[in-house]
């Protein structure tokens, strides 16, 4: 998995033809992941009472999960107008005694029922992250805007999203330098889904502050997440393919330590089994 996911953000780093083709399922997947690490990054930043990043980052993840519900929808919807169809040229071709296209009908409307079935629970897992992260946005917009919190201006959610991954690769690096493999390997992985997130979602679902006009934008210097993204992708680029390029090394070093450690394991029960 670390290895299919430092390959997919090294592609998209890089503008690979191949890494901008991408399915429904694949889209909605990178959103979920993407979701899922900027809630825990918003979480570290709540906690450590850079509350105005934390609902930033809590923005882009409500952004991605909401865009992810509605792509496993379209999806799930179309999975089931397939079963139907199947369902019924099966019954179609069982009354005319077709026996050999009959059992093969059965078996490919089995098989999009599965496939059915699995998009429905995704869905629903979706609509049940999207209601907690609303209910997590709100709890933070009224305890930033409440009396006395000192609430500034909102970080924009790009530049915020990239911070975090930067932190996040800061962190692995750190933890792979004492050894700590599993711990970097983590941050690495994290640091990864919010790379690739940013690069291939671009702004469109990380702005969380005002759209504000080409000229408001000419005038005031800079258009937040939008010229971190398109003037300054190539800066992005390079952090994601040394990110994705540590992550891959560290899960091959992993992967290398838990094979030595479990020769060491056999070995030490074989010596245990012997010396009864």
């Amino acid at each position: 998995a670390a290895a299919a996911l430092a390959a997919a953000a090294i592609a998209t780093a890089r503008g690979d033809a191949m890494a901008t083709t991408t399915t429904t399922t694949s889209r909605a997947a990178t959103l979920e992941r993407a979701a899922a690490v900027l809630r825990d990054a918003a979480a570290e930043r709540w906690e450590s009472d850079h509350k105005l990043d934390a609902l930033s980052l809590s923005l882009v993840s409500l952004n991605a999960l909401h865009e992810a519900l509605s792509l496993s929808r379209d999806a799930s919807d179309a999975a089931e107008a397939a079963h139907v169809a199947a369902t019924t040229i099966a019954a179609k071709e069982e009354s005319e005694e077709n026996a050999a296209e009959t059992e093969a009908r059965v078996v490919e409307v089995e098989r999009l029922r599965a496939a059915l079935d699995e998009k429905k629970k995704t869905v629903a897992r979706l609509e049940a992250s999207f209601a907690a992260a609303v209910s997590r946005a709100e709890r933070a917009g009224v305890s930033v805007r409440a009396p006395g919190s000192g609430s500034d201006s909102m970080p924009d959610g790009a530049d915020a999203t990239y911070q975090a991954s930067l932190r996040l690769g800061r962190a692995a690096a750190v933890e792979e330098l004492t050894g700590n493999l599993a711990c970097a390997l983590d941050a690495f992985t994290r640091s990864t889904i919010l790379l690739l997130f940013l690069l291939s979602e671009g702004t469109r679902f990380a702005r969380t502050g005002e759209r504000d006009s080409d000229d408001d934008q000419r005038a005031s210097g800079g258009g937040g997440g939008a010229m971190l993204m398109f003037e300054g992708r190539e800066r992005v680029a390079r952090f994601t393919c040394a990110i994705a390029g540590r992550l891959s090394a560290c899960a091959d070093a992993a992967a290398v330590a838990n094979a030595r450690a479990r020769k060491v394991l056999g070995s030490a029960l074989d010596e245990a089994v012997a010396a009864t």
